[in-house]
């Protein structure tokens, strides 16, 4: 359930549903942005695999939110989410992060994000189609994430910009899985390879600021080779969470 925490188990309040079901995974990532973005002043969205009546654990809370306590599911945009969501929010909106799905440049995208400041509700987006869409609200491209990672995204930003105490870890070749999650907790996103002096993934640089306060609480979030994964981290003093073999 983490990847929905910025948009159910926070806060109930009136959000717009919508499904993943058919979405472009570079427009995933766009609706993602968004919502942690904008759970960093009140949870908004909501999102479903498939629909608000299914049987998968995000829908039946949904179903629980709405019957015991109050909670109003707005389903306007749940089939086409993307244009209604963005046009909902664009006197919010300042910019655009471009990116390509297919050379591992979502981590880049989704760090940058994260390191937005206040004043700013960024969005990544990748697919022709949707930068077209943003563009033609007057949204500028504020940097290109293209063939970056988000180790280059967490230099650009400075390391001032993120949450000391929290990293994401994720794959470049995976969708965006906790990408909500770590807008709104201001957390950086890279590949595991720590230890590894040819990778250059941002997750040494990374760890490496984390670790400099040896007496703060740390987490990793996310995956990587766990025997490697767990020890590497755990001697660096993050507590790690979902790791895999």
């Amino acid at each position: 359930m983490l990847r929905s925490l910025v948009g159910s188990e926070m806060c109930i309040r009136d959000r717009h549903v919508y499904s993943e079901q058919g979405l472009d995974p570079g427009d995933l990532v766009t609706l993602e942005c968004l919502a942690g973005g904008l759970a960093r002043s009140a949870p908004s969205m909501y999102r479903v695999p498939t629909t608000p009546h299914g049987a998968d654990p995000y829908a039946l809370w949904l179903r629980e939110m709405v019957s015991s306590f109050g909670g109003v599911a707005n389903t306007s945009y749940l089939d086409a989410p993307l244009p209604g969501l963005v046009h909902e929010h664009r006197s919010s909106l300042t910019g655009v992060v471009r990116f390509n799905m297919s050379d591992g440049s979502v981590n880049a995208a989704i760090t940058f994000v994260a390191g937005q400041a206040p004043h700013e509700l960024l969005l990544a987006a990748s697919p022709p189609a949707t930068l077209t869409l943003l563009a033609g609200l007057g949204l500028p491209v504020v940097w290109d994430a293209t063939a970056r990672n988000g180790g280059d995204a967490y230099a650009a930003r400075g390391v001032s910009a993120f949450n000391p105490r929290m990293v994401s870890f994720q794959t470049t070749g995976q969708s965006s899985n906790l990408a909500e999650y770590a807008i709104f907790a201001r957390a950086p996103t890279v590949q595991y390879s720590c230890g590894n002096p040819s990778a250059t993934t941002g997750c040494d640089m990374v760890v490496s600021q984390m670790s400099l306060n040896p007496n703060q609480t740390k987490v990793a979030l996310g995956w990587g080779p766990e025997a490697d994964y767990v020890t590497h981290l755990s001697a660096a003093g993050i507590y790690v969470h979902a790791p895999w073999g």
